[in-house]
């Protein structure tokens, strides 16, 4: 009777977690309109992530169907007409779930490695940010120690291996 007890309890908080939606069942924590656009098209090429504490806005860019998607705390926005990259072009292979807010450096660099250059940006509307660049493919902003932006880039196939 105990280990039916506790069983039921169990499957009551799973089937909490998941009618919640709190994500702790899966590891990427996409929303429902993320992850229709996961299903048909894969992970985007390139992405840019701008997040605080409260907000999160991401623009995925799929090359293949010639569109970029806009999405605001996870909520589909838009979609804008992207146009086709030639062939001899790569993008870094990672996806937006692997970047949340209150990151710091380090956890940057267990994903990315070392960034092959970084520099303040001098603007009141940017004020105590650092740009972060990973050559040429992956850019990163911190603010204080906390990442607020994340940028990936298509890059000629030469250049991305140039920089491995």
């Amino acid at each position: 009777m105990k280990k039916f007890l506790i069983f039921t309890i169990c499957i009551s908080v799973v089937i909490a977690l998941i009618v919640l939606g709190c994500g702790v069942l899966t590891k990427d924590r996409l929303s429902k309109d993320q992850q229709k656009l996961v299903d048909a098209f894969g992970y985007p090429d390139i992405f840019a992530l701008l997040m605080d504490a409260e907000k999160r806005v991401e623009v995925w860019t799929y090359f293949s169907c010639e569109r970029s998607f806009s999405f605001s705390n996870g909520r589909f926005l838009r979609f804008v007409p992207q146009k086709r990259l030639p062939d001899y072009f790569q993008w870094p292979d990672f996806r937006p779930t692997e970047f949340k807010y209150g990151m710091t450096m380090k956890d940057m660099e267990k994903i990315l490695g070392k960034p092959a250059a970084s520099g303040k940006i001098n603007s009141d509307l940017m004020e105590g940010v650092t740009m972060y660049d990973y050559f040429d493919q992956v850019k990163v902003a911190l603010q204080g120690e906390k990442v607020v932006f994340v940028q990936t880039l298509p890059v000629p196939i030469e250049e991305a291996e140039d920089a491995r």
